[in-house]
């Protein structure tokens, strides 16, 4: 099973509108609204792969409860929402395509207690001893500590659930510290820990490299265009996208994170000892084959207009036309 955080789920709303610029009044031409949020959307691939997922988190007001229907109604998918005061955000983007600009406007959520932060971990405790990964992505809701996320990594690892950490800022930072499996950061969010930008495939190595001396037993470097780059203490592959034609990217890394923690799922279930820095426990050829799976979901979901969207089958597809190659 499959323990995935929304800690910040969001009601996402695109709006389509032709020559957009701040200040004037527009029609729009088109809409699409879900469920979403980093977790939300790593759910949804999850379940169209056929994986077994808890997903736990914070809803508030009938948009939360909206939310949580939607997730509900997934296949394989059990949601664990605790009821907090407020209305759970939504986040606006509006798309011109004429001018290929994306503008977003993100509502900041309810505030969580402490008092309330202590009744999720011990919801997310509870569920441990049933899974094999826990996914830990997005934001945090106000009031919560940056270092929620190292706190749910160290218990994870006493009981033997793999981590992959997808988040930003001093909530990377702490989280890297506790010795995460598995770390997926963008070109962005890499460049800003590593204190400077990513160029290239290079770059990315390099900037992982220091990743992993900090305590990350694998990372996982999402450089779009570019693809990707997945580094251990002793391998490192680079993967190659192939040349397709992109509706839409935004949810892409959500969707890469729900394929690496498919095929760490399909690894370790029933394999639940010795997680600790996983980048031991786990062989070359199964890093390979996690970076592939990955890979492919992001690609797939770059297909549809929907936010967090594959179909298993063109995943299939993708799976042969990736190009994997080790590096030194």
């Amino acid at each position: 099973m499959i323990l995935i955080l929304s800690l910040s789920p969001a009601e996402d709303r695109i709006y389509y509108i032709k020559n957009f610029k701040a200040g004037g009044l527009y029609r729009v031409v088109g809409t699409l609204r879900s469920a979403g949020g980093k977790g939300v959307n790593a759910a949804r691939v999850a379940s169209a792969l056929g994986a077994e997922i808890v997903l736990a988190g914070f809803k508030a007001g009938e948009t939360g409860n909206w939310i949580e229907k939607q997730a509900a109604g997934l296949k394989g998918v059990r949601t664990e929402f605790l009821e907090v005061r407020g209305e759970t955000r939504t986040n606006i983007n509006i798309i011109d395509k004429e001018s290929g600009t994306e503008t977003e406007i993100l509502e900041a959520g309810p505030k969580i207690s402490a008092d309330e932060t202590e009744k999720m971990t011990g919801l997310l405790t509870a569920e441990m001893p049933g899974a094999s990964v826990a996914v830990c992505t997005g934001g945090m809701p106000e009031g919560m500590e940056p270092d929620f996320y190292a706190h749910i990594i160290r218990a994870a690892a006493g009981e033997g659930v793999r981590t992959i950490l997808d988040t930003s800022g001093e909530m990377l930072v702490k989280g890297v510290k506790a010795s995460p499996f598995m770390v997926k950061p963008n070109r962005r969010e890499l460049g800003v820990y590593a204190g400077k930008d990513i160029k290239g495939v290079a770059d990315a190595v390099k900037a992982s490299e220091l990743m992993l001396s900090q305590g990350a037993g694998i990372v996982t470097a999402s450089l779009g265009p570019d693809g990707a780059v997945m580094s251990s203490r002793d391998w490192c592959f680079e993967a190659l996208s192939p040349d397709i034609d992109v509706v839409n990217t935004i949810g892409s890394g959500d969707s890469m994170v729900a394929g690496l923690a498919v095929a760490a799922d399909r690894i370790f279930s029933g394999c639940r000892q010795g997680a600790g820095k996983a980048g031991k426990a786990i062989s070359a050829g199964d890093a390979e084959g996690m970076l592939r799976l990955g890979m492919a979901c992001a690609l797939a979901n770059t297909q549809f207009e929907d936010i967090g969207r594959v179909e298993p089958e063109m995943v299939e597809r993708y799976l042969s036309m990736i190009k994997i190659r080790r590096i030194s």
